[in-house]
C-alpha cells in the first residue's frame, strides 16, 4: 500500500512538473511596452508563438513591414516566422490598415511633427489573443509602431519553453504623447561609423523615437562630406581626438543612414555648428580668421572660442555652400546650424 501511494505521488509530481514546464503562468510573462501605451489591458491566459508560423497582411503595401517583423522576431528570439500569406485565416500574426475613425478616442499628440504631418499617423492597436495576434493602424507608420511594441513583448519573453514562446494576452491601443521625440547624437566629439550609427538608429526606433539629431561638426571634428570644400573632411575629419576613432561620412554614406532611418520612421536632422564651434573649419581652411580674436575681448581660462567672421564675404559664401549641400542631404523640412557661443558677434 505504501509503495502504491509513493508511486502515485511520484506520478502526480511528474505530471505537475511537465505541465509547469510546458505552460508557464501569466504572472511569469512580461507585459512591458516602452513608452507605456495610452491603454493596456492584460487578460488571463497565454498566446503560443511557434516556429514557422506565418505573418499575414491585408494589403500588399504591408508586405515589407511583415518581412521586417519576421526579421525582428528572429533577432530577439531566434525563432523564424514566414511573411508569406495575405489570408488572415492562415496566419498567427496579422497586419491590417484600418479607418482612422477607429482611433478617434486617442488623445492628440503635443507639439510639431518632424514630417509636418498629422501626429495621429502613428496610432495603432495590438491585440494578443489565444488564437492570434492582430496589429491595426490607419497608416504604415502606425503599423510599424505596433510591430515595435510586439517586438518588445517578444524580446522580454524570448526564452523558449519546449521550443515555443508564450506571450500574455493583451489589448493595447496607443498614440504618441509628443509628436517630436528626438535623440541628440554627437558624432563630432565621439565618432560613430556607419554600422555603429545604424545600431543607434535601431535603439532609437525600439523606443519609438522619430527624430535623430546628428551633430556633425564642432571644434573636435567635421564629419560630413561637403564636395565644394573637401578639406573639411580631409583635414577636419581626421583631427586628433584623444586617442578615439576619427572619420567622417561621405554623402553616399549619409544618404544610406537617411534611408535606413526612414525605413524605421525616423527623420534624421543634420546639424553643422555655425558660425561658432569652428576650430575644425580653421584647421582645414586657415585663410578664414577667428572673429573672436579681433572682434571681442573674451578671455575665460580653460575656454577656447572660435567663430567665423560674419562680415567676411568669403566666410559667408562658404557658409552658404555648406548649408546648400546639407539641405540636399536632409530628408525632411529641417536642418540645424547650432548658432551657440558665437561670442561677441
Amino acid at each position: 500500500m505504501k509503495k502504491a501511494t509513493f508511486a502515485l505521488a511520484a506520478i502526480v509530481c511528474g505530471l505537475f512538473s511537465i505541465i509547469s514546464c510546458s505552460s508557464p503562468n501569466v504572472g511569469e510573462r512580461s507585459t512591458g511596452i516602452i513608452p507605456a501605451p495610452v491603454s493596456q489591458t492584460v487578460s488571463e491566459g497565454l498566446f503560443t508563438l511557434k516556429p514557422n508560423s506565418e505573418i499575414g497582411y491585408a494589403d500588399e503595401s504591408l508586405k515589407g513591414l511583415a518581412e521586417m517583423l519576421s526579421e525582428e522576431i528572429e533577432k530577439v528570439s531566434g525563432m523564424k516566422l514566414a511573411a508569406a500569406s495575405s489570408k488572415e485565416s492562415n496566419c498567427i500574426i496579422f497586419l491590417e490598415l484600418t479607418s482612422p475613425e477607429e482611433f478617434a478616442d486617442m488623445p492628440t499628440s503635443y507639439g510639431l511633427s518632424p514630417k509636418e504631418a498629422d501626429p495621429a499617423d502613428e496610432r495603432y492597436s495590438l491585440s494578443i489573443k489565444k488564437e492570434n495576434i492582430h496589429i491595426k493602424a490607419p497608416t504604415l507608420e502606425g503599423i510599424y509602431r505596433g510591430i515595435t511594441s510586439l517586438k518588445q513583448i517578444v524580446g522580454s519573453n524570448s526564452e523558449p519553453v519546449d521550443g515555443k514562446i508564450y506571450l500574455p494576452l493583451m489589448e493595447v491601443k496607443d498614440s504618441p504623447r509628443y509628436a517630436w521625440r528626438g535623440l541628440s547624437f554627437d558624432v563630432s566629439r565621439c565618432f560613430f561609423d556607419v554600422d555603429e550609427a545604424k545600431q543607434v538608429i535601431d535603439m532609437a526606433a525600439l523606443y519609438k523615437m522619430n527624430v535623430l539629431h546628428m551633430h556633425l561638426s564642432d571644434n573636435q571634428g567635421w564629419r560630413i562630406e561637403i564636395k565644394k570644400h573637401p578639406k573639411l573632411t580631409e583635414v577636419g575629419g581626421n583631427l586628433p581626438l584623444n586617442g578615439r576613432k576619427t572619420g567622417f561620412y561621405t554623402q553616399e554614406q549619409f544618404k544610406d543612414l537617411v534611408n535606413y532611418a526612414n525605413e524605421r520612421y525616423i527623420t534624421i536632422i543634420p546639424e553643422v555648428d555655425l558660425p561658432g564651434h569652428t576650430a575644425a573649419v580653421f584647421a582645414a581652411y586657415p585663410e578664414f580668421k577667428n572673429a573672436v580674436h579681433f572682434k571681442t575681448k573674451v578671455n575665460i581660462p580653460g575656454q577656447a572660442f572660435n567663430a567665423l567672421d560674419v562680415d567676411d564675404p568669403k566666410a559667408m559664401r562658404f557658409t552658404e555652400d555648406v548649408i546648400e549641400e546639407l539641405c540636399a542631404l536632409a530628408p525632411g523640412s529641417y536642418i540645424h546650424i547650432g548658432g551657440d557661443e558665437a561670442v561677441g558677434l
